[in-house]
């Protein structure tokens, strides 16, 4: 492990030392040179107010344009790799849609992707929270830039996050008539295509307008017949406006709808026990008389192959609809920030791999919400004091239907009820969030300053649960409405000093929340089934410079968290089947530094490297837990590490050539809270590249990159019922593959 970090901070080092010596240039190169080799200046509305990054006192890191229109990224689910301590995957355990977004900052976030449960990391497109798991993985299309914020956030936040905010902002239409194509063309008949077109439609109304089309081929074979799993096939549509009705006024517009049809996501069998009692009686009277049995016949050895026959789907309709207004009151800056999602998916998987009918799930969800956030944002004492003051509203309505066949047959077969564990699910919820927030920062001195905000919200959720089993008819619980209300009151204290004008340090102190709600895979009898909020308290010192005129930046934090009242996702049942549900079953303590480093030149050379570090340890743990305090927390990996670069040759009238490099590594992952081996990720390497050529004008150009270079095979996700059904399954990602990128901007 030393010498991994060793080796990725001397690569950065010797490439920084090489970017400061005065390597002679043509006279014509800064001609030849498109305009991305200049100096970009970076500009990031962390605190709802433009500042240069090194003036924020917050642990950020910012994705620029550029980086993000890079051919080795899909979606934000690949910007994980590139932040110190996120860890970022695009599906959930049990989920079966490609489209979950599982998140950790810090090692706080959410595991569960069921629409009773709230995100641990917030994700924001154009201000507007996305409030599920299903439907946040966002499509890296028109995107301006992302700000990724580490730890609680509330107190600028209209939604408050108790983990971390990803803010994803789209591109603004801009007044000159342009756009661009571009067609990628790759292994596994792989072919997208994008196009966008902007430009002014009157003197103060600009529109911009991009569509995407993506389709790959599926990586994991059906061996028994069937269409390959872990395809993709959907289409994007982003439209924006951007009015200025006065000099006063700005008004920004954004549309977006993404339509997806796939099969379900690449999992296959991992491992199989000898013995269950469940397993044992299925494979008596249910698989006997066919001839067969659910056992290890149907592990294939390769991660790429699965025996299964049963569901395969993984559908998904979305509009997003976000509306902006900044108004110049003099005396002050209004803004408001509307917002309207929709969401429907219908997903579906065959967990056992296998022809039998051992264990399928079909999900339906039905999702909107509505939001309004409300700023005042103005300085005062001769600009020493700067304020913000905010309200925020949300209300969103959430359908979840899933249909579950565990041990089909058994009813059937022995007559008893109790084994009847085909059941449906129907969860229906309305929540309704209301808060107010403010922040203010005082300049104590002409270097010093001091930053107080407080949040205090409300939030109250109505469930209604209707939950039977299909066969016999055995009423699991409802159907019956219940509510529950919290509220909570979090502040954050901050105090930053400017040693010089290119140094800041800053020590602060926040609280996040997490309100609770209700389990929504109850199939057991008894009453509604409840967990309590959460709460994440956080002292972080952090340090930011810009080092002499060499474009180098170097940041560091250190940070120690209580999760107090964790949302733990657990086994649970009492018939023999486990069904994870959430408690509030644990405590625990998240110590961890960041070091990142970034360097911009204009000879065409730009580098970000950086280091996370995790030490989370269970501080408590309810009795009856199948967990020791010695497991290592979901999804918080020790050590990761990255280094992007990329390098920019001027051929002169030839045009120019980039080569970019992205390699990154995570120690071990272990995706369960029993830290099942069958399921966890150890270490991990990955490198993506690519070779580009643009002409001199900077309108034409190819590219051709490849991802997971030293084709690795590894987990992105798994989950396990070892002592249940008896089996461990994994989604595994996609292999090393190839492709080309053409291009041409007007």
């Amino acid at each position: 492990m030393a010498m991994i970090i060793k080796s990725v901070f001397a690569a950065s080092y010797c490439v920084c030392c090489l970017a400061l010596l005065p390597v002679p240039l043509p006279s014509h190169a800064s001609r030849s040179a498109p305009p991305a080799a200049a100096l970009e200046e970076v500009v990031v509305t962390a605190r709802k107010r433009e500042e240069q990054p090194l003036a924020v006192p917050v642990a950020l890191t910012i994705f620029t344009r550029e980086q993000l229109a890079a051919p080795t990224l899909d979606d934000i689910a690949g910007l994980g790799a590139l932040t110190p301590n996120m860890d970022f995957t695009a599906t959930a355990p049990l989920a079966g849609s490609s489209n979950a977004a599982t998140v950790f900052i810090r090692g706080v976030g959410q595991n569960d992707f069921l629409l009773t449960t709230d995100p641990g990391v917030g994700i924001y497109l154009d201000g507007v929270y996305i409030s599920r798991a299903i439907g946040g993985v966002l499509e890296l299309v028109d995107i301006d830039r992302v700000e990724v914020l580490s730890g609680p956030q509330g107190t600028l936040f209209g939604k408050n996050t108790i983990g971390g905010a990803i803010s994803v902002h789209s591109r603004v239409p801009g007044i000159e008539a342009g756009g661009h194509l571009s067609l990628i063309s790759g292994e596994a008949n792989r072919l997208d295509f994008n196009a966008a077109v902007e430009g002014a439609l009157a003197d103060n109304l600009q529109g911009r307008l991009s569509v995407l089309s993506e389709h790959r081929d599926g990586y994991v074979k059906r061996l028994l017949g069937g269409a390959d799993l872990g395809d993709i096939d959907r289409r994007t549509l982003r439209a924006g406006l951007a009015y200025q009705p006065s000099a006063r006024a700005d008004i920004r517009l954004f549309i977006d709808h993404t339509h997806q049809r796939q099969e379900a996501i690449a999992q296959s069998l991992l491992a199989v026990v000898d013995s269950t009692p469940l397993k044992d009686l299925y494979n008596a009277v249910v698989a006997a008389p066919l001839g067969t049995a659910w056992d290890a016949r149907w592990l294939t050895g390769d991660p790429f192959t699965t025996f299964q026959t049963g569901p395969s789907r993984d559908d998904l309709d979305i509009t997003g609809l976000s509306l902006a207004l900044d108004y110049d009151l003099d005396w002050a800056q209004l803004s408001a920030v509307s917002g309207y999602r929709r969401l429907n998916a219908d997903y579906a998987r065959d967990p056992d791999n296998s022809p039998l009918r051992y264990g399928h799930s079909i999900n339906r969800d039905d999702h909107r919400q509505f939001s309004q956030e409300l700023r005042l944002a103005g300085a005062a004492f001769e600009r020493r004091l700067q304020w913000l003051a905010g309200a925020y509203y949300l209300r969103e309505h959430g359908v979840n239907l899933t249909e579950g066949f565990l041990f089909s047959g058994l009813f059937q077969a022995t007559g008893r009820p109790d084994l009847d564990f085909d059941f449906k699910v129907n969860n229906d919820q309305v929540t309704d969030s209301r808060a107010l927030f403010s922040q203010l920062s005082w300049q104590l001195t002409d270097r010093a300053s001091l930053t107080g905000g407080l949040r205090a919200m409300t939030e109250k959720k109505v469930f209604r649960v209707d939950n039977f089993a299909l066969a016999s008819g055995v009423q699991f619980v409802g159907p019956v409405k219940v509510s529950d209300r919290w509220t909570n009151t979090s502040p954050m204290l901050s105090l930053d000093y400017q040693w010089n004008d290119n140094t800041l340090v800053y020590l602060s102190a926040s609280r996040g929340f997490k309100s609770g709600g209700y389990n929504g895979r109850q199939i057991f009898p008894g009453p509604v089934d409840q967990f309590d909020p959460e709460s994440v308290t956080s002292l972080e010192l952090g340090f930011k410079a810009r080092l002499g005129y060499s474009g180098l930046v170097l940041e560091a934090a250190l940070f120690d968290s209580n999760y107090e009242d964790m949302q733990f996702t657990v086994l649970s049942g009492d018939t023999g089947v486990l069904i994870p549900v959430i408690n509030n079953a644990a405590r625990a303590r998240i110590t961890g530094a960041e070091l990142k480093l970034a360097l911009q030149n204009s000879r065409g050379l730009a580098v970000q490297a950086g280091a996370g570090y995790l030490d989370g340890r269970y501080t408590e743990l309810d009795p009856g837990v199948a967990v020791d305090r010695n497991k290592e927390l979901v999804r918080t990996p020790r050590w990761n590490i990255y280094m992007s670069g990329r390098y920019r040759w001027g051929l002169g009238e030839y045009g120019s050539v980039q080569f970019s490099l992205d390699a990154s590594y995570k120690s071990k992952v272990y995706h369960d809270p029993t830290n099942v081996e069958a399921i966890a990720q150890g270490g991990l390497t990955l490198v993506n590249t690519a070779l580009g050529w643009q002409d001199a004008g900077g309108r034409l150009g190819a590219e051709v990159f490849v991802t997971n270079l030293t084709d690795k095979t590894y987990l992105l996700s798994g989950s396990t019922e070892l002592a249940a059904s008896g089996g461990s399954e994994g989604h595994y990602a996609r292999p090393r593959e190839w492709g080309l990128r053409l291009s041409y901007h007007f």
